[in-house]
């Protein structure tokens, strides 16, 4: 699986061998007759890491043409074999999708997800990142965009969208809006505490913004 993972998505560490310590590279890439039975279930933390960031960049492909429901299936079975917390994978795959603006396919896996931690954060980045996005397509030729963005945007919106990086498809202000409620929602879902309040106070306040950029289109 991990050979037509690499084939499928070009996704290449060093060869197959990266995956694995001392111990799985001889009982995988040595003759079986080179060396007696060992077991692998134990491996070290560096290379449960290369597994669970080789794996994450094979999520990333969803939404490619070359990405099939058979490669996915592939990923989330090497998660199991190799005991990696499967909801950190789809945590990237959720916000690859959005970035992506495949909204549905992303909530569908956000419905089965039981644990989210730094989900909502990264969400935010993304509803962010849209609505920046929005800003730079239709500002320069309208006016009136430019001065609803001065007139409503705080000071902790504005240092939001000016530190916002992230790349993400042209959506349209339903859709940020939505992807903001989303934020909120999973900001619930995980445990209180000072960044949350923040983040969901800011949430809020880019939802009015939403709001009256969507006014203002219709």
């Amino acid at each position: 699986m991990v050979i037509e993972l690499q084939v499928a998505l070009e996704e290449w560490p060093p060869g197959p061998k990266y995956l694995f310590d001392s111990v799985g590279e001889r009982a995988f890439f040595e003759s079986f007759y080179a060396h007696p039975l060992i077991p692998i279930e134990s491996i070290t933390e560096s290379v449960r890491e290369k597994r669970m960031d080789f794996l994450k960049k094979c999520i990333t492909h969803n939404g490619s043409p070359e990405f099939t429901h058979n490669l996915r299936f592939h990923i989330y079975d090497l998660a199991n074999d190799w005991m990696l917390n499967a909801d950190e994978i789809k945590s990237k795959e959720v916000i690859t999708l959005f970035q992506k603006g495949l909204d549905s396919e992303a909530r569908d896996i956000l419905k089965v997800m039981e644990n989210m931690e730094l989900l909502p954060y990264e969400l935010f980045d993304v509803a962010v990142a849209r609505i920046r996005k929005w800003f730079d397509t239709n500002e320069k030729e309208d006016l009136m965009m430019r001065s609803l963005r001065m007139s409503f945007m705080n000071d902790r919106m504005m240092k939001c969208i000016r530190e916002s990086k992230m790349e993400v498809v042209l959506v349209s202000p339903d859709d940020i809006n939505q992807l903001m409620r989303q934020v909120r929602i999973c900001l619930n879902r995980v445990q209180s505490n000072d960044q949350a309040v923040k983040i969901n106070h800011l949430a809020v306040d880019f939802e009015k913004l939403i709001m009256m950029i969507q006014k203002s289109c219709f």
